[in-house]
């Protein structure tokens, strides 16, 4: 394995404007990252199908001597811009704090062959695998007198491309779909993901709550209430996001 390497670049303007009571800067940026000998997870298959053919490996040997180590897969390009905004203002009694931003990303093989390349779900696409190409984020506070409420949104877009051993059995390649061994729940790393991740395919969304009131200037209570809305949400394969959390807090400062 050789060490990986690359280069990046941004270029981006950030601008401060003013109307009427709220002030905010905005961000855009546009950046470019290349790598060299990117390293990657990539499964390792210690037989061929001849040897599953001839009875020399039972499953649990064959799924024990097996697995994914780092790799150098070769090269790799990411482009992209960034937004974002950020500011304070009030209306009123009510003060305001806001701070928002989206960001798109192009994760790609600039080498791919689709003929050579099929280890990837979303096939015949050169897109990086364990990426997410939109991403948004948006946090608004309101403060009035001791009171503050607050509230958090975050959208990942779906992962379009995972490795296809993780919807399908570890050795694939090596079997025929209508058997009875392609279904075998054994040699499946997270049986019934293929399905799941189909079924949240449009899950994105994660929402956070907060509400606090300072006693006095050296104690404040507040609730927070994170996944507001109890929603399921897997970040990564076989990674679900928490369920709906109730958390109350106080600070004091000395």
């Amino acid at each position: 394995m050789q060490p990986e390497y690359g280069w990046s670049a941004e270029i981006g303007v950030k601008q401060g404007f003013k109307i009427g009571g709220f002030k905010a800067f905005l961000d855009v940026a546009y950046f470019w990252t290349e790598y060299r000998n990117m390293m990657d997870f990539v499964y390792t298959l210690p037989i061929d199908k001849d040897s599953l053919n001839n009875g020399d490996y039972d499953i649990q040997t064959l799924v024990s001597r097996s697995g994914f180590q780092s790799q150098n897969i070769g090269r790799a390009k990411v482009t992209g811009w960034d937004f974002s905004l950020s500011g304070a203002g009030n209306i009123g009694k009510f003060d305001f704090t806001l701070l928002t931003g989206y960001t798109y990303t192009n994760p790609i093989d600039p080498d791919f062959d689709p003929l050579v390349d099929t280890t990837g779900s979303f096939k015949g696409s050169n897109l990086l695998k364990y990426r997410s190409q939109h991403m948004f984020k948006n946090d608004i506070q309101i403060d009035y007198k001791k009171f503050s409420i607050g509230f958090s949104s975050r959208f990942t877009s779906y992962m379009e491309n995972i490795d296809l051993r993780f919807e399908e059995p570890l050795i694939y390649e090596l079997l025929t779909p209508n058997t009875p061994l392609y279904n075998n729940p054994a040699l499946y790393v997270l049986p019934g993901l293929k399905e799941y991740r189909t079924k949240h395919k449009h899950d994105g969304w994660q929402h956070d709550f907060r509400m606090s009131y300072k006693i006095s200037k050296e104690l404040k209570a507040s609730i927070i209430i994170n996944n507001f809305f109890n929603q399921e949400f897997m970040s990564r394969p076989g990674y679900v996001e928490g369920p709906r959390m109730f958390t109350m807090q106080v600070v004091m400062k000395f």
